[in-house]
């Protein structure tokens, strides 16, 4: 099977959530490392941020599906931003109160060929 042919039978919903997936980790790591650039106001930076969020996502709207159907679309988002928002406040929680813990974390990151 060429890769052309592999790649038209892949499901649309298949990709989307292959595409959820990762940019739902980018977006949460991403977060996490500006949160913590920001130090001790990190929490009340996520707070602001995560506010715009939650209004741009109940702002947007869908041509050519139900209002039940947009409705569940935009609930899905919201509950999607929240679980990444919640697990980033968890994370810098962890950080603040347990300095010793994301010592060893950054350690274990560098040793593996990341940053944290």
């Amino acid at each position: 099977m060429s890769p052309s042919t592999a790649k038209a039978k892949v499901p649309q919903a298949l990709k989307l959530t292959a595409a959820l997936a990762a940019t739902s980790g980018a977006l949460h790591q991403t977060l996490l490392a500006v949160a913590r650039a920001q130090g001790v106001n990190g929490a009340a930076w996520l707070d602001q941020l995560e506010a715009q969020f939650v209004r741009n996502t109940k702002n947007m709207t869908f041509t050519g599906c139900s209002m039940d159907a947009e409705t569940g679309a935009v609930e899905a988002a919201l509950s999607n931003l929240k679980t990444i928002t919640t697990a980033v406040r968890a994370q810098i929680r962890v950080r603040r109160h347990n300095p010793a813990r994301h010592r060893n974390e950054q350690r274990l990151a560098l040793s593996l060929g990341r940053q944290s």
